[in-house]
């Protein structure tokens, strides 16, 4: 059954929108204009009108006076959102650990942590592309790490809440890809996570819930070191991350 047109155009206009605030074309603060969007991206108004209404939800944007405008983030509110995903992806670990895990659920987890395993292996002696590209699809399986967290807690609401805060770029698990300046340090980054990937692992398959959940909110700790490194050295090095136009220093 195919969707409803207007349905589908929001949703096109959702992604051009989120696109545009995550590349910083629009930026923090940026009052919007319904006709400039509109045709720019060559959509009618009101899809355009909705797909401004779900990015309020998702946190990109707020309303404002006859409108929207993009959101601004401080380094505070970026803190605020990575330690409640902390948070919540602690509660759903302890969750999980405490229930205990069926073998298929563990075999999930150890088969995803070796994937992970063997992306890393030797990555610091390739080359610039090569290593580029065994970031990027770590990056995906790291995502899928956290999204099987949330999902092994069988429980909707950590679901739906956690889904909620990792919509803010830089607050999900995968907070940025790096240039050719960082990329080393990065790379030395992910290795510590994934040592961190396999304590948490470690304690839920030992069903330790109070331990699983502190590594959990330690792990999530990560993202917002490198975007503090990254926010202070942004000029010099020219470096960037999906919705680095947003934070204000």
């Amino acid at each position: 059954m195919e969707e409803p047109r207007g349905h589908t155009q929001a949703m096109r206009a959702q992604f051009a929108l989120r696109q545009r605030i995550l590349s910083g074309a629009l930026k923090g603060g940026q009052r919007l204009v319904e006709m400039t969007l509109a045709e720019e991206i060559r959509i009618s108004r009101t899809p355009i009108r909705e797909a401004m209404s779900r990015l309020v939800e998702e946190g990109l944007l707020e309303r404002a006076r006859s409108g929207f405008r993009v959101r601004k983030f401080t380094m505070p509110m970026v803190r605020d959102a990575i330690e409640l995903r902390g948070l919540l992806e602690g509660a759903a670990a302890r969750h999980a650990a405490e229930r205990g895990l069926d073998p298929e659920e563990m075999a999930q987890l150890t088969d995803l942590i070796a994937r992970m395993d063997t992306v890393l292996d030797g990555g610091l002696h390739d080359g610039a592309e090569d290593q580029e590209v065994r970031i990027e699809t770590f990056a995906a399986l790291n995502s899928e790490f956290h999204g099987l967290l949330a999902d092994l807690s069988r429980s909707d609401i950590f679901r739906g809440e956690i889904a909620r805060t990792t919509v803010i770029p830089f607050a999900s698990p995968s907070a940025f890809v790096p240039n050719h300046l960082t990329r080393e340090r990065f790379f030395i980054s992910l290795m510590h996570a994934q040592t961190q990937h396999h304590a948490i692992v470690e304690a839920i398959g030992a069903r330790q819930g109070g331990r699983a959940e502190t590594l959990v909110r330690e792990h999530a700790q990560d993202p917002r070191r490198n975007i503090e490194f990254l926010l202070a050295h942004r000029d010099e090095m020219q470096v960037s991350f999906p919705g680095a136009a947003l934070v204000q220093d």
